[in-house]
């Protein structure tokens, strides 16, 4: 298919179906710079380019930067050189052609006739033709098949730019950067490769190396791993040399030694040094807030495994705002494997955790060799389990059951708002009931209250609630707070110091402050916000020291290892997050606090720092946010209300926006957060 480079970029879905390319072959960086110098030729003022250009070096060029580009050294001497004399004052149009001209030739020659051969392309084309028919297809065909600068000038620049560079190339031959192997590798595969690659007979030879005068132990050739490449895959060297980049960008098993950092493109070169990196294996089981910054932090480094049942990750404290919105769930879930690209995950309850395996439930399929299984248990079958080097238990909370739930011919819907599905599942019941219960006076229940009577006039509001009044663990002053922001809702009444029996059919039985036993008849829905506890089942059976024994929280010292008992500790399983024993208040910003502590612990730990020096975990004086609708909010810091107005609900939920930073990689929210 001979499509225009410059056509494809200038309509729209094309482009689109492009970048999709690029995020699969990980290289959607170059495409993101053309894109950010686009912008930056066409604002008109000086001042506003040098900021910008300012920006696109910081994102784009800077070595290290999350979103490098692979940019030859002469061009960035040529533009380093250049900046130095730019200023607000006087910043050209054409500060950043020459690295735009490496990007889009480098684009043109390896990805995008990988593009042209793509199953998705040729579907996408198919579809069209099928769309439009023969004869507009064959226009939309030639549309794109054929530049001309005048129908398409603003890729004029952009051509002409690419053009020079091509025609000079004999002059100029900066090493191309070559894109990824043809062949998607399984995790299987990879990891298979990667055990006959460490084999001492078998593997890529290892052994002193002289570079420069200087002899390196233990290391090997760039050119040595191309050529073990080519015999296993059977391949030639360029090839070869895809693969090597494919397996790099992947796994990250080798170390450049005879550079500082290896962010770089991958080549058959004799004067480049390697050697495999020392990888420990680390298991995270849960993916809350704490370990997904875990995750995040470490998955460079490390060999991550992260396991969860569920196959996204969910903002909890936004649930609320489903009660009005259920389709906002699609902005509050990322899924795992988009966002920790470096991370294998497993879809998979966690049955048991021994002090070297977590042992899993069984429920999915799993491939490579990571996987294991075990005779030796009780269960019927033999249980898959994982070994690690390191692991951390971030579960979090789970609901707990402080009533029962009884059945009958008709019911009431039953929401807990904890497990977002209930409430999407249950909206139409919501918002048409006429009278719903809720059960429970924390933040959770008084959320909830809120959006309920703030979107629905005609609903009557009971609130059952066990303590003397709302959020009576906080100071007096957040319950009296809390009861005026309240009092503006007519239909809500408020029964304090009442306890929940049971919930049969539409009829709620609780006890009352007399102790009288009390049916409430005729509920549409019942909201249960009881609460949560620690979920720390998976240890009960071969770690019960570790856990509390009043509600089950594991015991951590403050560099979250856990308690094993007569005051000793793990040295490799931690735990983070609301399973934990540390007191303070449950709450996502801590935890996001957790996950990075807890990686300068490991890392310490693999530097070889002693137990005694670890870093410790200092709890931060975090505010609770608590809504009352979309018009007003209360900030409690330490127990007591230091703010009450209509602000301070945009800021709970800028929570969002800092989730939304951290699992799409996304610059654009780092100025909110």
């Amino acid at each position: 298919m001979n499509l225009s480079f410059e056509c494809v970029l200038d309509n729209s879905e094309t482009r689109q179906l492009f970048r999709q390319h690029l995020q699969t072959a990980l290289t959607v960086e170059s495409l993101a710079l053309i894109e950010a110098v686009e912008k930056y030729v066409q604002l008109k003022s000086d001042t506003n380019r040098f900021k910008h250009a300012l920006e696109i070096v910081k994102t784009y060029i800077t070595s290290n930067s999350v979103h490098e580009v692979n940019i030859s050294d002469e061009s960035k001497l040529a533009l380093q050189a250049t900046l130095v004399i730019v200023s607000p004052k006087d910043c050209p149009k054409t500060l950043f052609d020459k690295i735009v001209g490496d990007v889009v030739r480098d684009l043109k020659h390896d990805s995008f006739p990988r593009f042209l051969v793509s199953k998705a392309l040729n579907s996408y084309m198919k579809e069209k033709e099928s769309t439009l028919g023969t004869e507009k297809y064959k226009d939309f065909l030639a549309e794109l098949s054929v530049f001309d600068p005048l129908l398409f000038p603003q890729h004029e620049k952009l051509n002409s730019i690419s053009c020079t560079i091509e025609e000079t190339s004999e002059a100029v031959t900066p090493a191309p950067v070559l894109d990824e192997y043809a062949h998607d590798f399984t995790g299987e595969e990879l990891d298979t490769m990667i055990r006959l690659m460490k084999e001492p007979y078998q593997g890529i030879p290892v052994g002193d190396r002289k570079l420069n005068f200087k002899t390196h132990n233990k290391c090997f050739r760039a050119s040595e791993i191309v050529t073990w490449l080519c015999s296993y895959l059977k391949v030639d060297r360029r090839e070869a040399v895809q693969a090597f980049t494919t397996i790099q960008r992947r796994k990250r098993i080798f170390v450049r030694i005879d550079k500082k950092h290896d962010a770089e493109s991958y080549k058959d070169s004799e004067k480049r040094l390697y050697r495999f990196r020392a990888r420990k294996h680390i298991v995270l089981v849960g993916g809350g807030f704490a370990n997904v910054i875990a995750a995040r932090k470490l998955e460079e480094e490390y060999d991550v495994t992260l396991i969860d049942p569920k196959a996204e990750f969910e903002c909890i404290p936004s649930f609320p705002l489903l009660i009005s919105d259920p389709g906002r769930i699609e902005k509050i879930q990322y899924n795992y494997h988009a966002s920790l690209q470096h991370t294998r995950i497993i879809t998979d309850y966690v049955k048991h955790i021994t002090s070297k395996r977590v042992y899993l439930a069984g429920k999915s399929q799993y491939g490579g060799n990571l996987i294991h299984r075990d005779d030796s248990t009780e269960a019927e079958e033999p249980l898959p389990y994982i070994e690690f080097d390191h692991l951390i238990i971030g579960t979090g909370a789970v609901r707990a059951e402080r009533f029962k739930i009884i059945p009958k011919e008709e019911n009431c819907a039953i929401v807990y708002p904890y497990e977002w599905r209930t409430i999407v599942d249950n909206h139409t019941s919501i918002r048409t009931a006429k009278r719903i219960v809720v059960v429970g006076g924390g933040a959770m229940g008084v959320e909830i209250c809120s959006e309920i009577l703030h979107y629905n006039d005609d609903v009557r509001v009971t609130m059952i609630v066990s303590g003397p009044s709302l959020l009576h663990l906080f100071d007096k002053s957040v319950a009296e707070a809390c009861a005026t922001k309240l009092a503006k809702f007519k239909n809500l009444t408020i029964l304090t110091d009442s306890e929940v029996q049971s919930v049969e059919g539409r009829t709620i039985h609780y006890r009352n402050k007399l102790n009288q036993l009390v049916d409430f008849t005729e509920a549409d829905a019942v909201m249960v916000c009881t609460g949560t506890r620690p979920n720390s089942d998976m240890l009960r059976k071969y770690m019960q020291p570790s856990l509390r024994t009043s509600d089950g929280a594991i015991l951590v010292n403050k560099s979250f290892q856990i308690c094993k008992g007569n005051n000793e500790y793990y040295a490799n399983i931690f735990a983070v997050g609301d399973v934990t024993s540390i007191n303070e208040v449950k709450l996502a910003n801590l935890a996001m606090h957790h996950g990075k502590v807890i990686t300068e612990v490991i890392n310490a730990i693999e530097s070889g720092v002693s137990m005694n020096k670890l870093p410790h975990y200092r709890a931060l004086i975090e505010p609770l946010t608590v809504s009352f609708g979309p018009e007003s909010a209360l900030l409690v810091l330490n127990g007591k209300v230091i703010a009450n107005n209509m602000i301070v609900r945009e800021i709970k939920y800028k929570l969002e926006t800092k989730v939304d930073f951290v699992l799409t990689r996304n610059k654009r929210f780092l100025a909110v957060v």
